[in-house]
């Protein structure tokens, strides 16, 4: 489209405004309007060398004071800002000492940092004051403060260590014995010889020996007695919270140690200058609390507010300072093309107004106030864009510059933290580095390093990056990479909201204007567009501005802003009583430009100030009509939760069914408070002194409602806040649950992280005094209540706890009658089996679904060895190690004292319960007060089974003990109580007589079992002879039936070679190779469902089709020859690459009509007879060797399935000539690779012929 309307126009003349610049005037003919015009454009072309760089001016060996100041202005900046930092913090703690009890260590501290302080101004003063003498006056004047740093570190170190070496007192009084002698000197005016040391960095005066022995004495001291008592006292005790203190006030004494090279002539820069880091660093760990509530103080405080607003005022004053002082018009107009300036100038009024606007619209709000400092840091850029074009001297402009560049270097920290805010995300867990890699960066700044030159182009000079620049650059790309990266994810999750994308696109176009700057800051006539960044500033202040939504902050900023509005109606009255003043002979745009330079900061200040100064008043009105608005609001809240309340005590009065009572306040609490909250009550067992759950009302899985319904919550310390609750009877309510607060209570730690809950309200359910139960009202997200809200859920926990009272004592009437029928059930399942095992195991069950034991073992005695061994079936000792189960199953307990408890139990005959065994190793038996000696079996007993408790019960038979139960649980106390040691003790009451009925009845069974394995042996050895219906046949009737088989399939193989290779084996190596092949051939005829019946030598017969008559019995004597002779091929295979003699076998196979039975009296075998017999035999040694020869009859039955080879007409002996045929495997389409095994088609046709 430009290339078409440009095609319009035809150029007249071209002309070059500048040499070597990129300036240039086109006159151009439109041939559509016939129009002439003029019009101005840079221009790069594709050759465009950059201009030549301008090196920095180096300062005149006689320079002004005031060029002198500037010059080495970057040297006095660290140690005026310890300046800074250490007055703050003076004042601070001062404040601080008048209010909190500690005052000698605050006010240690703070006369400590007011030192320091004064140090680093010295150290900085030093840097840029050119007279000697006013120096010297300076240091003199100076020195007595500074002088009070060395006893002041003592007493703070003497504070940190809690007053524990006294040998720290006597180092401090000699720390101000120096002092004294120092102040004399300096009362004196003897404490400098009046020369100095001059370096690069300053100038130092040379002291006396009034002040060298002050700082000998206070470094030395220190190191040789304050750093050893340090050593000591971290030896024997832990610092604690003071970690932050030792570190900063040793750092701080390093520092200043590092200071003593300059004082003899080293040219080192003094490391006294950074005291500010370390002094930080301290003064964290005396405000600690303070810190700790910081986000508080910075903006609920608005302390972040007043503090940019206070910086800024001094700025703005300060800037219309300079421009009086530093710049007339008659310089602006030295300028070349001085209206290029009026671009930064505009950009920066309005960088500024937005930021006092958007920090002004919500005090309180961090999005607002980080995005103000991000405006101002974009305003910091801006001025210096100004001062250098507008400052004459390149070193003062630079100076300036770099101090601008140092707030400007905060950009990639401040801009990346307002983006995290903007999408609800926290900060990276790296952001750290990334800060301190930015605040090396603006430290930076101040070295020669950050621009290399100048540039002088038509709209102005430009400065020539350097590697700061190059680094600020990097480091903010990749914290941008950073929020694109966070940007994405909340993008395609659907979490970014409008806000969230206007932050992210206001550091993108923002980073791209900057980098629109790169060209002019290599010498490339291109405008620096980063000088409209009013584009990306104006984008931040919209979204934060339409993202405030507080009615008070809106209505406060709409009445200061009309106020502040009318400071700018004074620009056209200022400009107009200032313009006659100014020189005429300056061009009417360089006295614009001066009005304006001095005007707007002024102005701007007097927006501020009445913004600032209204703000308080609008917003006390709007609080006011806010509370009127919400008084009312909670007037008709009011009344309408009164009628809800009353509507929800009906429906509890309604129903005595506690579930559904419960059901009724868990929807009324989450249409109050949320969907997310959770019901639960918990009841008291008084039995077992804890908390049990009753109901529960969530939307949890089962599985975790089953884990906490097996929670039992003791009444104690360790039952966390519930147990609390029910002991104190006060709600308890925690509407922030800390992670540390886990750790005071495992259950407190279970609930919470069962259900990810937030917060807790617990009210106590108490009728006539007592504790019924709580009632938990949890949510998964942070809830907070008003006191309001937390006595209308206690009211309901008053309003339900008589139906709680209620349902407890019904639930407690229906488990009497449940147990009663529990114990019957229980007799009825030991009277009904006389399975010891059962027995155990019932008796188990029944135990541990009553009480909280879960480890039982059964001792029984044993008459003949004299002592009680571990029944064997016991399988009730869950958590034990194989190794720790092995040794309960040869434990054997001798009846005699060695014994130990056990014995006692046996010889006194009387329970014995002991509640926790971990104490020592005499202890009393709870249920009669008798003291039991521990021998070493039960140490190791309780070693190896992790016990706590144990409760042994005597099995009393006939006034005779038959063995003993033993009850625990694995690795905590098993708390029984009175009722249900009595309940377990009558349980083994009837254990006792099922038990003896059992081990009588297993005597009985062992003698039965003997019976039947004997029997069961002698059928096997039946069944190996004869097949299974033959043997059965032959016990029922004692004789078998003869059968005629009118179609079976025989199958005879052969050895070929047998008596040969006999001769050359030793019949035991013949015995066991033969076994060996039989043994297979055993396994194959198996599997395809023939019936071996003998073996003759080296000959093997099977046969198909009988005792069990079928169709396939032809089919599966082939399929089982090709695996025989696939079997030998293998061994054959195998023993030819041995070396060693191998057999090669002939296979015959016939199908015909045969004759089944049964012969002999004392030796049963079962064979059959016929003329098919005979020629299944001729067939095998018509043979061949490892070939498979059939009949006719078999080729007949088997020809669909099998491919073979005909031999045509064989003669055989006393047969004549039969038809032949080599079975060489399944046909193609029946086989899967080789011929031999079956495939899926050849399954479904055999199943067929069933």
């Amino acid at each position: 489209m430009l290339y078409n309307w440009i095609s319009t126009f035809t150029a007249s003349s071209f002309r070059y405004l500048k040499d070597g610049n990129s300036l240039l005037e086109i006159n151009v003919q439109n041939y559509n309007h016939r129009r002439r015009m003029t019009f101005y454009a840079y221009y790069i072309v594709p050759n465009m060398e950059a201009l030549p760089q301008n090196a920095w001016p180096i300062i005149s060996s006689d320079p002004t004071d005031f060029q002198y100041f500037w010059y080495q202005f970057p040297f006095a900046v660290p140690g005026l800002t310890t300046f800074v930092v250490g007055f703050l913090l003076f004042v601070a703690g001062m404040i601080r000492a008048r209010k909190e009890g500690s005052q000698a260590l605050l006010i240690s501290f703070a006369i400590s940092c007011l030192a320091f302080g004064t140090l680093g101004l010295l150290l900085g003063l030093r840097a840029v004051i050119l007279d000697k003498s006013f120096l010297l006056s300076v240091n003199t004047l100076l020195y007595p403060i500074v002088l009070l740093f060395t006893p002041m570190s003592g007493h703070i170190l003497h504070h940190i260590l809690e007053k524990k070496y006294k040998i720290l007192s006597w180092m401090n009084w000699l720390n101000w014995g120096a002092v004294v002698f120092a102040l004399s000197g300096i009362v004196l005016n003897r404490a400098f010889t009046g020369d100095f040391i001059h370096y690069p960095f300053g100038k130092y005066p040379v002291s006396t020996f009034f002040l060298k022995p002050w700082g000998i004495i206070g470094v030395s001291t220190y190191f040789l007695i304050g750093v050893p008592c340090i050593l000591h006292f971290l030896k024997h005790n832990s610092l604690k919270n003071k970690k932050t203190l030792v570190l900063g006030q040793n750092l701080l004494i390093i520092l200043a140690a590092s200071n003593l090279p300059s004082f003899i002539g080293i040219p080192f820069f003094p490391g006294g200058n950074f005291s500010f880091i370390p002094m930080l660093i301290l003064a964290y760990g005396v405000f600690r609390s303070d810190f700790l509530n910081l986000s508080d103080f910075l903006f609920n405080k608005n302390a972040l507010f007043y503090f940019l607003n206070a910086i800024i005022a001094l700025l703005f004053l300060g800037i219309s300072g300079a421009f009086v002082y530093l710049i007339s018009p008659d310089e602006l107009a030295k300028s070349q093309n001085i209206q290029w300036l009026f671009i930064p100038l505009v950009s920066t009024l309005a960088v500024f107004w937005l930021g006092i606007i958007v920090g002004g619209t919500n005090p309180a709000s961090p999005l607002n106030q980080i995005a103000a400092f991000s405006l101002y840091i974009y305003g910091a850029q801006l001025i210096s864009v100004l001062s250098i074009n507008i400052i004459s001297d390149p070193i003062i402009g630079l100076r300036v510059t770099q101090v601008c560049y140092m707030i400007f270097f905060l950009a990639p920290s401040i801009h990346i933290r307002f983006a995290y805010l903007a999408l609800k995300k926290p900060l990276p867990k790296y952001f750290p580095i990334f800060d301190a890699l930015v605040f090396l960066l603006s430290v930076a700044a101040l070295s020669p390093w950050l621009f290399v030159g100048y540039y002088e182009f038509a709209w102005g000079r430009i400065l020539a990056s350097g590697p700061v620049v190059q680094g600020f650059g990097v480091v903010g790309f990749i914290g941008i990479l950073a929020v694109l990266s966070e940007w994405f994810s909340a993008f395609r999750k659907k979490e970014s909201d409008f806000l969230g994308n206007l932050a992210v696109l206001f550091l993108i176009v923002g980073s791209i204007m900057l980098l629109l700057n790169l060209p002019a800051t290599q010498g490339f006539p291109i405008y620096p567009l980063g000088n409209l960044s009013i584009i990306p500033t104006g984008i931040l202040a919209y979204g934060v501005l339409r993202n405030s939504t507080r009615l008070e902050a809106q209505q406060a900023f709409r009445i200061s802003h009309r106020i502040s509005l009318l400071s700018l109606s004074l620009i056209p009255l200022f400009s107009f009583l200032l313009f006659p003043f100014l020189s005429k002979s300056s061009p009417i745009d360089s006295r614009i430009l001066y009005i304006l330079l001095i005007c707007f900061p002024i102005l701007l200040l007097g927006y501020q100030l009445a913004f600032f100064l209204t703000r308080p008043i609008s917003s006390e009105l709007d609080i006011l009509l806010h509370r009127l608005d919400r008084a009312r609001e909670e007037a008709e809240n009011s009344k309408n939760e009164a009628e809800v309340l009353t509507e929800l005590a009906k429906k509890i009065n309604s129903t005595s069914d506690l579930t559904e009572i419960l059901q009724f306040v868990k929807d009324h609490i989450s249409l109050r408070f949320g969907e997310d909250s959770i019901l639960a009550l918990f009841t008291i067992n008084d039995a077992q002194q804890s908390l049990v759950l009753y109901h529960l009302t969530s939307n949890a899985d089962s599985d975790i409602k089953d884990k906490i319904a097996d929670l039992k919550i003791p009444l104690a310390l360790e039952g966390g806040v519930l147990a609390r609750t029910s002991k104190k009877q006060k709600p308890i309510y925690l509407a922030e649950i800390k992670p540390e607060w886990l750790d005071a209570s495992p259950y407190d730690a279970i609930l919470v992280r069962t259900f990810n809950l937030e917060s807790v309200l617990h009210v106590p359910l108490i009728v006539q005094g007592k504790t019924l139960g709580v009632l938990s009202v949890t949510w998964s997200k942070v809830q907070f209540l008003a006191q309001k809200d937390l006595k209308e859920i206690a009211s309901l926990g008053d309003q339900i706890a008589g139906a709680v009272q209620n349902a407890i004592l019904l639930q407690e009437t229906k488990d009497s009658a449940e147990e009663i029928e529990e114990l019957n059930r229980f007799a009825r399942i030991l009277n009904s089996s006389l399975d010891l095992d059962q027995v155990f195991q019932s008796a188990f069950d029944y135990i541990v679904d009553h009480s909280t034991v879960d480890t039982i073992w059964l001792l029984l005695k044993d008459k003949e060895n004299g002592v009680l061994r571990t029944y064997s079936g016991n399988s009730a000792m869950p958590g034990l190690t194989e190794k720790e189960m092995q040794y309960f199953r040869d434990l054997e307990i001798p009846l005699n004292e060695t014994g130990g408890s056990i014995y006692h139990t046996y010889s006194e005959k009387v329970p014995l319960y002991i509640d926790d065994i971990r104490s020592e190793q005499g202890f009393t038996n709870l249920l009669n007060g008798s003291t039991v000696n521990f021998s070493k079996i039960d140490l190791r007993i309780a070693k190896n089974c992790h016990l706590y408790s144990m409760f042994q019960i005597p099995l009393i038979l006939n006034h005779e003990v038959i063995g003993i139960l033993n009850l625990t649980a694995f690795e905590k106390k098993i708390g029984l109580s009175v009722k249900a040691r009595e309940k377990i003790m009558r349980i083994c009451e009837q254990i006792t007589t099922a038990l003896h009925n059992a081990s009588l009845y297993d005597q009985i069974k062992n003698l039965f079992t003997e019976a039947e394995t004997s029997r069961e042996k002698a059928d096997s050895l039946l069944l190996n002879i004869l097949p299974s219906e033959i043997a059965e046949e032959l016990k029922e009737k004692g004789e078998v039936r003869p059968i005629l088989y009118e179609s079976a399939t025989i199958l005879f193989t052969d050895f070929k070679g047998f008596t040969q290779i006999a001769e050359t084996r030793s019949p035991s190596d013949l015995i066991r190779e033969l076994d060996s092949c039989f043994t297979q051939f055993d396994e194959i005829v198996h599997r395809y469902k023939l019936e071996k019946l003998k073996t003759i030598g080296d000959s093997y017969m099977c046969v198909g089709g009988i005792p069990a008559k079928n169709r396939t019995h032809a089919i599966d004597a082939c399929l089982a020859a090709l695996e025989l002779q696939a079997f030998m091929n293998q061994m054959q295979s195998i023993k030819k690459q041995l070396g060693l003699p191998y057999w090669q076998m002939r296979i015959g196979i016939h199908t015909g009509p045969v004759i089944g039975g049964v012969i002999g009296k004392k030796k049963f075998a079962f064979d059959v007879w016929g003329d098919a017999v005979n020629t299944a035999s001729r067939l095998e040694s018509g043979g061949e060797v490892g070939k498979v020869n059939i009949s006719q009859n078999t080729f007949e039955l088997v020809d669909d399935f099998f491919k073979t080879e005909y031999r045509g007409t064989v003669p055989v002996k006393n047969k004549g000539y039969m038809a032949m045929y080599f079975l060489e495997g399944l046909r193609e389409e029946y086989s899967l690779t080789d011929g031999k095994v079956p495939n899926r088609v050849f399954h479904e046709k055999y199943h067929s012929f069933y």
